[in-house]
């Protein structure tokens, strides 16, 4: 089977001296503006309707009036909004980006990289006459949060590892601009600011991005830091009542948040974080924070009676009350399960006074307004992190020769990324030995062995980064990794698809040590009908003739089969296995050893699971060693 990160042939190897350094291929924390209205307002459209009709909303190109004009944040032109008529919540305005922009969106939205793409934009609200703003960015019909600002000017952020909404699957990307405004008396209307919308991507070369749980209210004394600052609410200890319960995000527990009152807007308590990671983070001037993200899940409950609406907001503020200039969360009736996301450049937090005691700094206090009674309701909140992003940590962990005689390196890595290695006698020279090296799968560290015959002299490795992993790349070196094992209706058997060494079939592992089988130790048994499927797989439309590979051994009677489906991610069937499309095996069949499979798929362009099926009619009682598969692998598209 072709694949670039397989070792190289084999070589002796004399006695070498390594000097290991480092090499990268990508920079940090870049932005790409996708759209600053330079070359007109072409791409922004009224929309209108509901509480301000299309004769309210005027869009125009604001040129830069001078050094002090804050309107225009990059370039010279910004997109105006005037509104008049009517203030209240109302979508003005649709910005569609060109097709190289939302194609380099959509790119950044697949990969589904933890908190690493931003969409980010800014907004200039107006100088006075109005009270306070609140400005909602919907991303091809996804709702994620708004700014809220009493201040001239902001800029927001969506991160688009939280997008739900497939973008892949809309032609363009879209952006619908909704507008409240608390207007001053006798205000009829208001100008309003857009600039530089771009795309932010906060990694530093190499990152694998450090989560570090600031409270994961697992006990409680967990609870017991939550400072009270109104008497609205209880609060309890949550402990997970199995695993179907959405309330507990991380761990065995979460903060349990009971509003015994109506819905207006209420600080209730502050979450203080002395003695954690961020009393460090507090110091460093706001500006160079945009490696930290700050997270927090949200989990509503059911809306019953008690709801009159279909909204619930939910704001952190400093910790003594003071607004932020950031984005409050905003979940939908639909929506139970969310995550607020805040990179740190956007948000303020005082350094605490060591010396005391009762200074709640740094952290910050938590503000909800909803459509519900004066019944109340109830919320939970767990698995409060940091992330930080800017780390770069791409070095070479461990360097030996094996018995073989060949170099084995190995450095911390992510799943997401790909990695290549380069060689040289003399730091000035660089070879390129290998690229696209994927990082393992489920594990914080990939191992690479240099086998080469052109190792004589060569005293310096470095290890870059070469672009991001592929779609789907599993050994089964680290158990089931997201992988799914299931009974299908009529099974009649006893087998169970299982992840380890294997002892019957195959006898070992096509590369490592871990294979999935129909039972590693024992035949298939009469009447097995049972089936393997993936994680989430994004064959995005970038991926053109996407490539499954992987390795089986099969050991079938004649009365069974196996074959691979693809299914969307409801399990819904989108192409079958069959003998045409090369994804379906007839017994009775038994191979001599691993066997590599490499196969078109018939499906591209969206998030889809595989599936790999035994069935056995049960006729014959031969049986045979089963199904087993090892280094499954879909090519990564083409940078």
């Amino acid at each position: 089977m072709k694949r670039s990160f397989l070792p190289l042939s084999v070589a002796g190897l004399s006695s070498i001296l390594f000097i290991v350094s480092l090499s990268l291929s990508v920079q940090a924390q870049t932005e790409t503006i996708l759209e600053s209205f330079e070359d007109g307002i072409e791409s922004a459209t009224v929309v209108g309707g509901g509480n301000r009709g299309e004769e309210d909303i005027e869009l125009t190109q604001h040129t830069k009036t001078g050094d002090d004009d804050i309107a225009v944040t990059h370039g010279e032109k910004a997109l105006k909004i005037k509104i008049s008529n009517n203030l209240a919540w109302n979508a003005d305005a649709d910005i569609t980006l060109s097709e190289e922009a939302s194609n380099l969106v959509k790119q950044a939205w697949v990969s589904h990289e933890e908190a690493r793409y931003l969409l980010r934009y800014d907004v200039t609200f107006p100088p006075d006459g109005f009270n306070w703003g609140n400005f909602q960015l919907r991303v091809n019909g996804f709702d994620y949060a708004q700014l809220e600002s009493s201040g001239q000017s902001s800029s927001m952020s969506i991160p688009l590892d939280l997008v739900t909404s497939d973008l892949v699957e809309a032609e363009l990307v879209t952006l619908r601009i909704i507008d409240q405004y608390g207007a001053a008396e006798g205000t009829t209307s208001l100008e309003i600011f857009v600039d530089n919308i771009r795309l932010v991507d906060t990694y530093a070369p190499g990152a694998v991005p450090e989560i570090t749980l600031l409270n994961g209210f697992e006990t409680q004394e967990d609870v017991d830091k939550i400072i009270p600052v109104s008497d609205r609410y209880e609060l309890s200890l949550h402990t997970k009542e199995g695993a179907d319960d959405l309330a507990v995000t991380q761990g065995e527990a979460s903060l349990e948040y009971t509003i015994t009152s109506g819905g207006a807007w209420v600080r209730d308590f502050t979450i203080p974080f002395k003695g954690t990671i961020m009393e460090a983070i507090a110091l460093v001037p706001q500006e160079d924070r945009l490696r930290y993200t700050l997270r927090m899940d949200v989990i509503f409950e059911e809306q019953g009676d008690n709801w009159t609406g279909t909204w619930q907001n939910f704001i952190p503020r400093q910790a003594g009350g003071a607004a932020q200039h950031y984005a409050m969360h905003r979940g939908g009736s639909e929506q139970h399960v969310r995550t607020y996301s805040a990179n740190l450049d956007q948000f303020v937090l005082e350094p605490g006074d060591p010396n005391d005691p009762d200074d709640v700094n740094p952290g910050f206090s938590l503000t909800n307004q909803g459509a519900w009674n004066d019944t109340g309701m109830t919320m939970h909140l767990d698995n409060i992190r940091l992330i930080d992003t800017g780390k770069a940590p791409l070095k070479v962990q461990d360097i030996a020769v094996n018995d073989a005689g060949a170099v084995e390196l190995t450095w911390a890595s992510s799943p997401s990324q790909a990695y290549g290695v380069e060689t040289s006698s003399n730091l000035t020279e660089w070879t390129e030995l290998v690229t696209g090296v994927a990082g393992e799968p489920g594990a914080n560290e990939t191992t690479y062995v240099d086998s080469s015959t052109t190792l004589e002299g060569q005293t310096h490795y470095r290890v870059f980064v070469s672009g991001p992993a592929p779609p789907l790349n599993e050994n089964f070196e680290n158990g089931f990794n997201g992988w799914t094992a299931l009974t299908k209706e009529n099974n009649a058997g006893s087998t169970e698809w299982e992840v380890g060494a294997p002892t019957n079939g195959p006898g070992s592992a096509h590369g490592g040590e871990g294979v999935a089988g129909t039972d590693l130790d024992a035949d298939y048994t009469d009447g097995t009908f049972v089936a393997l499927r993936s994680s989430e797989v994004n064959l995005s439309s970038f991926l053109e003739n996407p490539t499954l590979e992987f390795s089986y051994y099969l050991d079938i009677d004649e009365d069974a089969a196996v074959r691979i489906n693809v299914l969307d991610t409801d399990g819904i069937i989108l192409e079958e296995g069959t003998e045409d499309n090369g994804l379906f095996f007839f017994g009775p069949q038994k191979t001599d050893d691993w066997t590599d499979l490499s196969v078109e798929l018939p499906v591209r362009g969206q998030k889809v699971l595989l599936e790999f099926e035994i069935v056995d009619a049960g006729g014959v009682s031969t049986n045979g060693a089963g199904f087993f598969i090892d280094d499954v692998f879909i090519a990564a598209p083409e940078q």
